[in-house]
């Protein structure tokens, strides 16, 4: 092998990334001088055409650069945390920088989808971006690793983004389930229909409808945009309705039960497709984030994994609690699960392994009733019984934050789509927020339920979450930009998730 061409001398520091052009006339090259640098090409000899073309616009080392499929465009990341993007033809910046302060850390790859109209990019923290290559907007909230991302690259049809990580992973993502989801205009509430506490509410991957259960033994569908009821109640429980998920698709509604049931629901036909006899309360139900799998945890401790398609139960049932199991929630890449439990306990499972990933998260003195993954999967957040709200590493499994202030009990805890946010519920009737970054409570206490508050849930686009409480209501709360607390979901968020 020989060089063909070059050397291209110019740049003053070291050189950290260089690609090709699609068309092979061009190539570009990011350095720790802080420029970017546009060669052309002559066909077959490797030789210079001209230039170098020198881009200066970041503030510290460019770490990596790609062409646009038309050649039309550079795209750019640094160390200075920004991604930027340049005209090829004159160099002149087409677009703005984006804000360095909600993206924590430096950015390491970067890729525009087949079709030119994406953006994807990993950072030194994980974190794995979609973006709107016109906009420079986020397109998706934000998913990725426990570790530096070294590469990204999409998949032809723009389907799915392949990623490789510092943590000895190679992952792969549908872009249709990460992509940021369109808003919808939501009732103000409250939601009444309930004539007993409503202890469970989800809401469709689209943000249109809402599903409740609740003590009054049924299950029921709501309209969010107009406010009202859809249909007749789901009903066939004999016992209280501890809990509801809606299934990816929006076809299914998941139920569990103290009358010892887990029932799954057509939501066109609000019929029982299967039901599932056990032997113990099922106080928690959950599907996996691409609707595979049901999980399930009950007062016997023991929590199964269910094939909601063949309606049977995939391995023997994971017991490692020795009490209660009141909450459940799988990781974004559904590859991990959490479990919280009577027994003071976090514990995270392998969920292809069936088998305990790392030891337990300690540190709560009481019942954990709420348990939640953060939208990237890299932190957790639990609530207790014991009036501590903790966010973990779900890495390690350290302890970030110890969120105290509550009262009373706390019942349910959430991360908000963008992760900037954590927001818990309290037998004391009200709802708090949390800045998920630094631990500290947003604003005051929200209020207006008159009794304990079981159930949070957010809408897909951050604007919104609803809460379930004993008081028999659904109530509406609004983040935007008019209250004291706002979801900035039109900012680089990967520093906070």
């Amino acid at each position: 092998m020989r060089p063909i061409g070059g050397p291209y001398l110019g740049h003053s520091g070291r050189v950290s990334c260089v690609i090709f052009s699609p068309d092979g006339t061009r190539l570009v090259s990011g350095s720790w001088d802080k420029t970017i640098r546009i060669w052309s090409i002559q066909p077959g000899s490797g030789q210079l055409a001209g230039g170098p073309l020198v881009l200066t616009g970041h503030s510290d080392s460019v770490t990596c650069v790609t062409f646009s499929p038309n050649v039309s465009k550079i795209a750019s990341g640094s160390v200075d945390r920004t991604l930027q993007i340049w005209d090829v033809q004159d160099g002149s910046e087409t677009k703005p920088r984006l804000s360095s302060t909600k993206n924590s850390k430096s950015i390491t790859s970067i890729v525009f989808s087949f079709d030119g109209k994406l953006i994807a990019s990993g950072s030194t923290d994980g974190v794995i971006q979609l973006w709107d290559s016109t906009t420079l907007t986020p397109f998706s909230r934000p998913f990725g690793h426990f570790d530096r991302v070294n590469g990204v690259a999409f998949s032809p049809d723009g389907a799915h983004v392949v990623s490789g990580s510092t943590d000895v992973t190679s992952r792969v993502w549908d872009t249709a389930i990460s992509a940021k989801p369109i808003s919808v205009k939501v009732a103000p509430g409250p939601f009444v229909g309930h004539s007993s506490g409503v202890y469970s509410v989800a809401i469709s991957s689209d943000g249109t409808r809402i599903a409740s259960g609740s003590y009054d033994n049924t299950v029921r569908m709501w309209d969010a945009q107009a406010g009202t009821l859809i249909g007749s109640p789901f009903t066939g429980h004999s016992g209280g309705v501890y809990c509801v998920s809606i299934s990816p698709d929006g076809t299914r509604i998941v139920s569990g039960s103290i009358d010892h049931t887990l029932k799954l629901w057509d939501t066109d036909t609000r019929t029982a497709i299967h039901s599932y006899q056990h032997n113990a309360n099922i106080f928690c139900a959950v599907f996996s984030p691409d609707g595979a799998l049901l999980a399930f945890g009950s007062g016997d401790g023991k929590i199964h994994l269910w094939d909601p398609t063949a309606w049977k139960m995939i391995g023997n049932a994971l017991h490692e609690h020795s009490q209660f199991v009141y909450s459940l929630a799988f990781s974004p890449d559904g590859a991990r699960m959490a479990s919280a439990s009577g027994d003071y306990k976090v514990i995270i499972w392998d969920v292809k392994t069936h088998s305990r990933s790392g030891e337990p998260l300690s540190g709560h003195t009481a019942s954990i009733w709420s348990v939640a993954f953060s939208p990237c999967g890299t932190k957790i957040v639990s609530g207790s019984e014991d009036r501590t709200v903790r966010i973990w590493d779900a890495k390690t499994g350290h302890t970030l934050h110890v969120l105290s202030g509550p009262t009373d009990a706390v019942w349910m805890v959430n991360f908000s789509p963008s992760g900037l946010h954590v927001a818990s519920g309290s037998s004391g009737n009200t709802i708090r927020l949390w800045d998920a970054k630094t631990g500290q409570s947003v604003g005051q206490p929200l209020t207006g339920h008159t009794s304990g508050v079981r159930s949070i849930a957010f809408w897909p686009d951050g604007k919104h979450f609803i809460s379930g409480s004993d008081d028999t209501t659904i109530r509406v709360w609004s983040l935007d930009k008019s209250d004291p607390i706002k979801e900035q979901t039109n900012d680089s968020l990967a520093g906070f998730c």
